[in-house]
């Protein structure tokens, strides 16, 4: 990847750092995870974007993936079972 190319991820791992700095902070038994959630902007490509890069980022680890298990096994897989 080019200077340049890297220079244009700057501002977005910016904000992606803003964004995640809350949730890294708390421990997992703290964040409300639906209310999380519930408060994402839905219905616009920009913030889906922005949702898979901060899951990837943050929620993986311990929530994982359909091909691969979190590191937490009472962590809900989102695409199992319906968030409560």
């Amino acid at each position: 990847m080019s200077l340049m190319n890297h220079r244009r991820l700057l501002p977005n791992l910016f904000f992606l750092g803003v964004l995640a700095t809350p949730i890294i902070a708390q421990e997992t038994h703290e964040v409300d995870h639906p209310e999380f959630i519930e408060s994402l902007e839905t219905g616009n490509r920009g913030a889906f974007d922005r949702g898979k890069a901060l899951y990837g980022a943050v929620c993986i680890n311990c929530h994982g993936t359909p091909q691969k298990a979190g590191t937490l096994p009472t962590a809900l897989r989102f695409w199992e079972a319906p968030m409560k």
